[in-house]
């Protein structure tokens, strides 16, 4: 199954943006700051990433560095700036 991790501290756009991925097919995984996406992405086969920039703990920008470091997976920003 393909996974997908939303990180966003919106709790309202996570759980709608998990929700259509479910019913999509995807296995969801969510985050709430840049820490635990970055826990998340390390301990589990993530497909494809939807990535908020205004995060606590680690920004977006800092999370898609950290990753890119590792991994070319494709990472969607999302943000309202």
């Amino acid at each position: 199954m393909t996974s997908i991790l939303i990180a966003d501290d919106n709790l309202q756009l996570v759980n709608i943006l998990s929700e259509y991925s479910c019913k999509e097919g995807y296995k969801v995984y969510k985050a709430f700051d840049g820490q635990q996406a970055l826990d998340i992405f390390e301990n589990n086969d993530i497909s494809v990433i939807l990535l908020d920039i205004a995060m606590p703990k680690k920004d977006g920008f800092q999370v898609c560095k950290l990753i890119r470091q590792h991994s070319n997976i494709p990472i969607i920003m999302i943000t309202a700036k």
